[in-house]
């Protein structure tokens, strides 16, 4: 990642979340809690006057088979997919509303519907390459009526993820919650980092600091293991990619990290116009291999060494 990409926007986003596998991405809205569990669970929770909680969650179905449709798929059908799933999951389904909408720049329907659990749902479809997406709020009936604009602005902030362009986004994000489902990893990154890259593979930030800056990326090798282990291939990839690009190894040490084992590589060397200090951390899981890397001009990296290892810190294995 580039100070020159980071830079792009003037005005760069606010915090958001990445469900980067999902490809979708989306800001926190205001006064609602992140649930814990997500993505295995509601996405965020609000009380309300009548003490039952309101939620947003979102899900997303199996691949569609011989579809063959890229970008989107015909707003009838769409319909008669999202009425088949809720008439034939959602016990006591009765509908009150509906419309066609777009979310992102992909045709969406919305249906708004009671169950017999005595809240109201507003349930938003839409399609992904090749899987239906659905965003859901769910509320008591009088909760519902203040609660659906807020909604309603949210879905706004919805931006589909793409590999185009290696993942880099239009306009930068002041820190987030990245999460990759299929890698099993969340990754806070404070509000001082623009996260310029997303998509199922890497995550890329950059801090800023005059002349200076600093990098840090997180890439899955999208190979799930049977057992958590860095072969000694792995070892010798990640030190062979190291002096491949000109750079001196300085310490090289194997620990266990976050319960999982670890390879950790500093060193430094030329890098274009700039002299830099660098940490790779590679790390193996069960889901696969995961390689965190930070770079900084040297004269950067030791005041954003407590930075990297707060980041490290607060990595969450899921």
């Amino acid at each position: 990642m580039t100070a020159k990409m980071a830079l792009a926007s003037e005005a760069p986003a606010p915090s958001r979340l990445f469900f980067s596998d999902a490809k979708l991405s989306f800001i926190f809205p205001a006064h609602w809690r992140l649930q814990p569990g997500f993505p295995y669970g509601p996405l965020f929770a609000k009380p309300t006057k009548s003490g039952r909680e309101a939620v947003i969650s979102c899900a997303i179905s199996a691949p569609l088979s011989q579809t063959h449709l890229a970008a989107d798929i015909p707003a009838g059908m769409l319909k008669d997919l999202a009425r088949k799933e809720l008439e034939s999951h959602q016990p006591g389904f009765t509908p009150v509303a509906e419309v066609e909408k777009s979310i992102s720049g992909h045709r969406a329907y919305e249906i708004i519907w009671d169950g017999d659990d005595s809240l109201r749902n507003e349930s938003v479809y839409f399609f992904i390459e090749d899987r239906i997406y659905a965003v859901n709020l769910k509320a008591d009936s009088a909760a519902f009526r203040w609660l659906s604009p807020d909604f309603h602005n949210w879905l706004k902030s919805i931006q589909i993820l793409s590999r185009r362009e290696s993942g880099a986004l239009n306009v930068p994000a002041h820190g987030g919650l990245w999460i990759h489902q299929t890698g099993g990893l969340k990754v806070i990154l404070p509000e001082a980092w623009l996260i310029g890259v997303s998509d199922d593979h890497t995550l890329g930030a950059v801090i800023v600091q005059g002349n200076d800056q600093s990098n840090l990326t997180a890439s899955w090798d999208g190979t799930p293991a049977k057992t958590a282990r860095i072969s000694s291939n792995d070892k010798k990839a990640l030190r062979k990619a190291i002096h491949r690009k000109g750079y001196k190894i300085d310490t090289d040490q194997e620990f266990s990290f976050h319960g999982f084992p670890a390879l950790q590589v500093t060193y430094e060397g030329p890098k274009g116009e700039r002299y830099i200090i660098a940490e790779d951390l590679l790390v193996a899981t069960p889901k696969g291999n995961w390689l965190f890397s930070f770079d900084a001009d040297s004269g950067l990296f030791r005041t954003m060494c407590l930075e990297y290892q707060k980041i490290l810190k607060d990595l969450q294995f899921i």
